[in-house]
């Protein structure tokens, strides 16, 4: 019967140093209030969005730029564009979705065509286009997307 008391007493420590071990997950993201230009033409008609926000997503070994805004004329309309902090080129956007009016359209990185030529502590330039699609495979076409903002 001890050595089954002493089996689970160090089964119980052992798991106790696990589950409080130190965890770089719990870094918090930074939200910040972002002014500047974000604009596309979708399916050939110029959106420009307003209420923008940069979210800092800290990851161990990397950072990724979620830049949010709301269409200027129309607030059911909202995008999404998920980006690696200073990283650019044409691999910096991995992500894009644009929201109308519930109606989800995304894209992957494999349908973006993009060129970041900033992305830091402050500020995100760049361009990009691509296809949207949903679930149900409607799609939207995104062209001249520009990207200028200060957060």
């Amino acid at each position: 019967m001890k050595k089954i008391f002493y089996a689970f007493t160090l089964l119980f420590i052992a798991s106790a140093f696990i589950a409080c071990s130190d965890d770089d997950d719990n870094i918090k993201n930074k939200i910040h209030n972002a002014t500047g230009t974000l604009s596309v033409k979708i399916n050939d008609e110029l959106r420009t969005f307003g209420s923008l926000t940069v979210t800092e997503e800290k990851y161990q070994n990397y950072t990724d730029l979620v830049l949010q805004g709301t269409q200027t004329n129309d607030n059911t309309k909202n995008i999404r564009i998920s980006l690696g902090k200073n990283k650019l080129g044409s691999d910096s956007v991995y992500f894009v979705q644009y929201i109308n009016n519930g109606t989800h359209y995304q894209m992957g990185s494999a349908d973006i065509t993009a060129d970041i030529t900033e992305s830091n502590d402050t500020k995100i330039i760049g361009t990009f286009s691509g296809i949207l699609t949903t679930i149900n495979m409607d799609g939207l076409t995104l062209t001249e997307g520009n990207i200028n903002v200060s957060y």
